[in-house]
This record gives C-alpha cells, sequence and structure tokens, in this order.
C-alpha cells in the first residue's frame, strides 16, 4: 500500500512538473474533441451492499466544442469490481456506470484546468455464476481535471470525479455515490 502511495505521489509531481513546462503553450479547443481514460475509484456510500470498497475505473467521452471555454458531450464513466466467493467456484462481478450528457468548463482561455457536470442515467449490474441482475436510474456526475499538453491536440488528462447514482423501487429510493481518479488521453 506504501509502494502504491509513493507511485501515486511521483506521478503527481511529475505531472505538475510538465504542466509547468507546457504552461506558456495556449491551450487549443476546436471542433470535435475525444477522450478515453482508466484508474481506479472507490463506492464511498455505506447504504448498499458493496459499501466502500475498491475497484476499477475507466472512461470515455466525446462531443463538440462551443468556445475556447466550454465544451460539451456526451460521457460514459465505469467503475467495476470482481471478487472470488468463499467456496472459489464462481466470482462475482459488480459494475457501476453512468452516461452523462456533459458539460466541461475551462476558466482560462490558456488553462488546462476544467470543471465539468453531467446528467443522465446510471446501472449497476450484479453477475455471480451464470445469473445476472441489472437495475437503472438516474445518474450525475460531477468532477474536475486539468489538461497537460503534450502535442498540437494532445492532452494527458487526469481527472477526479463523483457519480452519484440514483434506484428507485416500489416502496425506496436509494442512492450511491463513487469517487473515481483516472488519467487519460484527449484529441481536441
Amino acid at each position: 500500500m506504501l509502494r502504491l502511495h509513493i507511485t501515486s505521489l511521483t506521478v503527481f509531481l511529475l505531472l505538475c512538473a510538465a504542466s509547468e513546462s507546457t504552461a506558456q503553450a495556449r491551450h487549443r479547443h476546436d471542433g470535435f474533441w475525444i477522450g478515453f481514460g482508466v484508474g481506479g475509484g472507490v463506492n464511498t456510500s455505506d447504504n448498499v451492499e458493496d459499501g466502500k470498497r475498491g475497484g476499477g475505473a475507466l472512461y470515455v467521452r466525446l462531443g463538440g466544442t462551443l468556445s475556447q471555454k466550454w465544451l460539451l458531450g456526451g460521457e460514459i464513466s465505469v467503475w467495476g469490481r470482481q471478487e472470488d466467493t468463499i467456496l472459489g467456484d464462481n466470482s462475482v462481478s459488480l459494475t457501476r456506470s453512468n452516461a452523462t450528457f456533459t458539460a466541461m468548463f475551462f476558466p482560462s482561455n490558456n488553462g488546462g484546468f476544467f470543471l465539468k457536470g453531467g446528467i443522465g442515467g446510471a446501472n449497476v449490474e450484479l453477475q455471480a455464476g451464470g445469473v445476472k441482475v441489472s437495475e437503472q436510474g438516474v445518474g450525475t456526475t460531477l468532477g474536475l481535471g486539468y489538461d497537460i499538453r503534450l502535442g498540437r491536440n494532445l492532452y494527458l488528462t487526469p481527472n477526479l470525479d463523483v457519480l452519484i447514482q440514483s434506484f428507485e423501487t416500489s416502496n425506496e429510493t436509494t442512492t450511491n455515490s463513487l469517487l473515481l481518479l483516472t488519467i487519460g488521453l484527449t484529441w481536441h
């Protein structure tokens, strides 16, 4: 665990150093853009059977540019984990995802820092052996990130996102939240 923290800190410091060296270059947001990334996350809710557990995360997003400060598009964020059962014969996999219409706001015309928010659908899927159960609901994604310029239109993008999910059954509403830390590539 300590090794993971040291590696994460080293990567963060390298990214900060790289962003300082490219700070003079203007960030360019034109036309179509697409990005994807991978990382990890944790289910932060205690009120569900899979509370406070870690797993892998990934995202895909694409859209169009309204201005140098505003980008609109769609995003799919997925978190998942797999565990062996007590008997070891079957594994149990849990996947949570949000598919949202997303707006990204860059406060500075020349900077890479952005805030984002989106609303759309949420899905939770549990698979054990040959049985698969899924449920759909409402999903919201809130986050922030930084585009670190690697080339003319290519950016390295670390992200911190919160996925909020709401599922309604016949007699109650269940909410769930996930915290995701990912790093990806974005083309503007």
